[in-house]
């Protein structure tokens, strides 16, 4: 024990409590690891070496940038960091698809969409092609042409409403011509034809169609009115031949 009266003795430090601790844990990571696995140790201190334990703000070989936090990197180092960030949240991959993505043009036009033609079924006219409309025929609700749009249906099935197929454009229905009115191809009433009779053309019957002129004026061609029908003409009956009132 020093002697209280010597000075250097009072103040002198005692490293021995220091050395061991060292001296055994060396000897405890060679015995566990072995020599190679206490590589990074401290072993000078096997053989009785003072290596004074290092202060808490001792320097360091290692870059401050490496064993900082980020937020504690230099300068440059942050902001390099930085403007490698993805934007918006987004990982680096979904950035760079971004930044190689085509741009669209707002100001491109709108594909057109093909218009409906006559006798498809529709909705509005808005469908149609130009100038058809939407409207009922004998198809129901159908694309079809006003009076003097094309058609192509004798039925006239592709044109609206009550119109009729008439050469070849959709034409209004006109009351029909009686006996006996004169014609210029078509527009009888039914079972009428048009054709030349004494009167000159005109809507007339044919074989079997049923008559009123005595003189056979509503009966085609030859024809005669025979009984309320029109009739071909018989050979006539020689003189002294039998006879039943006519012939």
């Amino acid at each position: 024990m020093p002697s209280p009266s010597d000075p250097d003795a009072m103040t002198a430090p005692n490293p021995t409590p220091a050395r061991l601790r060292r001296s055994i844990g060396a000897a405890a990571c060679v015995a566990l690891l072995g020599l190679l696995g206490c590589a990074g140790e401290d072993l000078g201190t096997l053989d009785g070496g003072d290596a004074p334990d290092a202060p808490d703000d001792a320097p360091s070989d290692t870059p401050d940038a490496a064993r900082r936090p980020d937020s504690d990197a230099p300068l440059d180092v942050r902001d390099a960091r930085e403007d490698a960030s993805p934007i918006d949240g987004a990982s680096p991959i979904d950035a760079a698809a971004r930044d190689a993505a085509p741009a669209i043009d707002a100001g491109a036009p709108d594909v057109a969409v093909a218009c409906l033609p006559a006798t498809q079924a529709c909705a509005s006219a808005s469908q149609c092609c130009a100038p058809l409309a939407c409207d009922a025929t004998t198809l129901g609700r159908v694309c079809c042409g006003n009076e003097g749009a094309a058609c192509t249906r004798p039925d006239g099935a592709d044109c609206c409403g009550e119109l009729l197929c008439d050469a070849g454009r959709c034409r209004a229905p006109v009351a029909c011509i009686a006996s006996t009115g004169a014609c210029a191809g078509g527009g009888c009433c039914t079972g009428l034809a048009c054709g030349t009779t004494t009167l000159g053309r005109v809507c007339c019957g044919n074989d079997g169609a049923t008559c009123a002129r005595p003189d056979g004026a509503d009966c085609c061609g030859a024809l005669l009115c025979v009984s309320g029908r029109c009739r071909p003409p018989a050979a006539c009956i020689a003189s002294t031949g039998a006879c039943a009132g006519g012939g």
